[in-house]
């Protein structure tokens, strides 16, 4: 009996410390409840296909996010869509994307942005008087404008408005839409623009003016949406042709007779190189001659010959002038005989030379 009051004891008091030992004074962690969410980034800016994972804080920190919870949403999923808690950049725009759970709200502003325009220019030939540039934008489904200039004109026409050289481009489609009611100038932006690769030729294919030597262009090119718009920056070359080496060659001019609509008046070269022989008016040579624009001028005598289809508007060796191929259309008027080399790939190949007359009055 005594034995056996002992064991009851004995157990007892294991059992007393078995519990004493559980019981340590801690209560086991209780799950701590969200009382606010917060996105870490409360504003976003991306580019057109972009995407980006959002990222959502908790107070406390100590509580956890049920993740799958979530609910995401869009105020404008053509400008901006979400996925758990991913977006991606649709089209160009603002959207606020919304988190919610349990009663409690986060919103993101998101910005979307028009992807950047990367084009890559390549110089495929330059020669004097002319040029190809190969245009090759990185996205081959952006759509673009291109063009080229002088860089002088390029500088004016960009800083006459704050919207630069597409100010100068929209105001010339504006121009052509009003000789043209059946399309708006958005129309016909959009028409000369493209995708893909392209290749510029200077002059282009059926344009008379060629290009002049030692002088410097630019080729630009920007991103055009499809209200016309431009979208992003523009990017450009700059090249400069090679330079023309005058020929050595002077003329002797000689005037015989004198008419109410011309002369008659020998030219001799020294070289058998092609030249031009013309009748200007003093007033016109003199306006170009005080500006330094000779060579300006020359060319605007080739161009004038070219459209008109006049031939043959370059001669070679000795010539005689007559009224009959370069008339005088006023009398009693001041001219000059203007003589000048000028040749398809080189352009204006030597100096003017000006030898003045007065038209008889009758």
């Amino acid at each position: 009996m005594k034995k056996n009051l002992l064991l009851i004891v004995g157990l007892l008091s294991c059992l007393s410390l078995l519990f004493s030992g559980c019981d340590n004074g801690t209560k086991s962690p209780s799950i701590q409840k969200v009382s606010e969410i917060k996105f870490e980034q409360e504003t976003v800016s991306l580019s057109v296909g972009e995407s980006l994972m959002l990222k959502l804080n908790v107070a406390p920190k100590e509580a956890t996010l049920d993740v799958k919870s979530v609910v995401w949403t869009s105020s404008d999923p053509n400008v901006v869509s979400v996925k758990e808690g991913t977006i991606t950049a649709v089209a160009e725009g603002k959207a606020s994307i919304t988190a919610k759970l349990e009663g409690l709200e986060a919103k993101c502003l998101v910005e979307v942005k028009a992807k950047g325009f990367e084009v890559d220019f390549q110089i495929v030939t330059l020669e004097k008087t002319s040029a190809t540039i190969k245009i090759v934008p990185k996205d081959p489904t952006m759509r673009y404008y291109y063009y080229a200039m002088t860089q002088k004109k390029y500088q004016t026409e960009s800083s006459r408005t704050e919207a630069g050289i597409y100010g100068f481009e929209k105001s010339w489609f504006m121009f052509l839409s009003e000789a043209n009611p059946g399309k708006t100038w958005q129309e016909l932006f959009l028409e000369d623009c493209t995708t893909g690769p392209a290749t510029l030729e200077l002059p282009k294919p059926g344009c008379l003016s060629t290009l002049d030597p030692d002088s410097t262009y630019v080729v630009y090119a920007y991103a055009v949406n499809d209200q016309a718009e431009q979208v992003g920056g523009v990017k450009t070359l700059e090249f400069t042709t090679k330079s023309s080496e005058k020929k050595n060659v002077t003329f002797d001019v000689r005037i015989e007779n004198v008419y109410m609509n011309g002369v008659d008046a020998l030219i001799k070269p020294t070289t058998h190189d092609k030249y031009s022989v013309t009748v200007q008016k003093k007033k016109f040579v003199d306006f170009y001659r005080e500006k330094n624009m000779e060579y300006k001028m020359a060319k605007m005598i080739i161009e004038a010959d070219l459209l008109n289809n006049f031939t043959p508007y370059l001669v070679q060796g000795e010539f005689r002038l007559t009224p009959e191929y370069r008339q005088a259309f006023m009398k009693n008027t001041d001219y000059y005989v203007v003589v000048f080399a000028y040749d398809e790939e080189n352009g204006v190949g030597s100096d003017l030379t000006y030898v003045p007359f007065h038209t008889k009055s009758e």
